[in-house]
């Protein structure tokens, strides 16, 4: 078995997912796939600067699927439920003066890990993941992830719409807001005046605005190219149940 064959690409069980059930949060090289689900109206947490550390603390708090191209938090992921796991059996196990054989391997694969992400990351923060750890044996939490196996942006985000079934529900298209993940809702056109360009204000009746960051966002207007181009791409990349 070579090392690619042994590489765990996720802990979901992907057979009957929902992936509108679900909230993601994608790592810093994902941000394409992450704003293409905030378009369908998936809730995704993306920036292109978030570093792993922070990334699993949102993961753990919010409840999140983590999607990642990142073999090494991967790694660190499934080093931390070993840890769990041999930490457990160390308890149970009367011989409690010695490292069982699991305990073991979690110092070494551990170990391994921070001395690439020490070499790979001037910014590694080691005391964080120490004190993550202290956490994680007071409380386990299993985080869920997938690892995105394809490398062009059309690609992985057509892998992903696939791998969780994420259809084109024309109502869910733009519900939530592209530049902060929260919820779009209407507002009385009076109340965006002086907020657009007088041209758009004229041209359109409807807006909505977010609830978060006030982002205002106009139409939906089928005779605005970029409006129905943006809808075509949406449903041409999203998940098609066979009807076979």
């Amino acid at each position: 078995m070579t090392q690619e064959d042994s590489f765990k690409y996720t802990n979901l069980d992907l057979s009957n997912i929902d992936g509108r059930g679900l909230k993601f949060i994608c790592d810093g090289s994902l941000c394409r796939v992450g704003k293409h689900l905030r378009m369908l109206g998936v809730d995704c947490v993306y920036n292109s600067s978030i570093n792993m550390n922070y990334l699993l603390f949102l993961a753990r708090k919010d409840d999140l699927v983590i999607l990642t191209k990142n073999r090494g938090m991967v790694k660190h992921i499934i080093s931390q439920k070993k840890n769990h796991e041999a930490r457990k059996l160390r308890n149970e196990s009367n011989h409690v003066d010695e490292d069982t054989e699991e305990v073991k391997q979690w110092k070494t694969d551990r170990s391994e890990w921070i001395a690439r992400e020490r070499e790979q990351n001037k910014d590694f923060d080691n005391d964080e993941i120490e004190e993550e750890e202290e956490e994680e044996q007071e409380e386990f939490y299993e985080y869920k992830f997938y690892f995105v196996k394809s490398v062009k942006n059309l690609n992985m985000i057509d892998e992903v719409v696939n791998v969780f079934k994420i259809s084109f529900i024309p109502e869910k298209v733009f519900s939530i807001c592209l530049k902060c993940n929260n919820k779009i809702l209407p507002v009385e056109k009076e109340e965006v005046k002086g907020q657009v360009y007088d041209n758009v204000y004229n041209k359109y009746d409807e807006f909505f605005r977010c609830t978060n960051c006030k982002q205002v966002y106009w139409g939906p207007d089928d005779k605005n190219q970029n409006f129905a181009t943006a809808l075509d791409f949406a449903s041409k990349y999203s998940y098609k149940p066979s009807t076979v």
